[in-house]
């Protein structure tokens, strides 16, 4: 599976699957054992999550801006989105009406093909709701991309005139250019990594005051996944709840 592109966190989920349908396999005694038992693949494990500081994705944005536009352009969506890499690269033009992003698809490669899943990792669609200053660096790369190509095209962050969408792969080079760049520590083990723009989207949010049901939506997770992945940053966020509520009844603090 690396050998196909395949990073550590879609073969720790291949591993996850394939040992539920083997466990339902012996439940239902058309297996003997469980096969995937055995199997010990050498992946990292436990959650990791950090937050970059808003200082570092501005900085990150802006050093990916003057590479290029779409890259620029593509680390934006995933700080404004906090949708995954393999759902970013796969946005298509016809998914924007008005300031309403529609999420529904991944981009991924197997056996050196692009494979295109109409889907998100959890199966549904979703509609984020953009900024205007998103949407204007959208619609600019869009008349950019028609200039160069010729004729208009389809997948929004690809390479003007290319037939298939990038991959994620390549968002994450674009990542790590911009991280040299601006001198911020990235990789896992050493600094933050593309990933933690999303969990930045996710705690920002939280932190600023927004309930759990909106962002999650937005993130295309389930409340109780997002509550309990990001149950530091809610439980900090209490500090403010409680002020604000005490300030009602006792009146602001002296």
């Amino acid at each position: 599976m690396r050998r196909r592109g395949l990073g550590d966190g879609a073969i720790r989920g291949r591993v996850t699957t394939l040992k539920a349908a083997c466990s339902w396999g012996v439940s239902r005694r058309m297996l003997r054992s469980n096969p995937v038992l055995d199997a010990a693949p050498r992946l990292p494990v436990g959650r990791r999550t950090m937050r970059p500081e808003p200082e570092q994705v501005v900085a990150l944005l802006r050093a990916a801006d003057e590479e290029e536009t779409r890259a620029g352009l593509a680390l934006r969506i995933a700080a404004v989105t906090g949708a995954r890499e393999a759902e970013i690269v796969a946005l298509a033009w016809e998914d924007l009406t008005g300031a309403a992003l529609l999420i529904g698809r991944q981009r991924h490669s197997f056996d050196g093909q692009v494979l295109i899943r109409d889907r998100t990792k959890t199966g549904d669609h979703r509609t984020v709701l953009l900024d205007p200053g998103t949407v204007t660096a959208i619609l600019t790369w869009k008349a950019e991309a028609e200039e160069l190509a010729g004729a208009p095209t389809r997948w929004m962050l690809s390479y003007a005139g290319a037939p298939d969408p990038p991959s994620p792969r390549w968002l994450y080079e674009v990542f790590k250019r911009a991280a040299k760049a601006t001198g911020i520590p990235c990789g896992r083990g050493k600094g933050i990594v593309l990933h933690d723009l999303r969990h930045w989207a996710a705690s920002t949010a939280l932190r600023d005051g927004h309930d759990p049901v909106t962002v999650a939506a937005r993130l295309g997770h389930s409340p109780d996944t997002l509550l309990r992945i990001y149950a530091q940053e809610i439980e900090k966020g209490q500090v403010g709840v409680a002020a604000s509520l005490a300030a009602r009844i006792d009146g602001p603090p002296t």
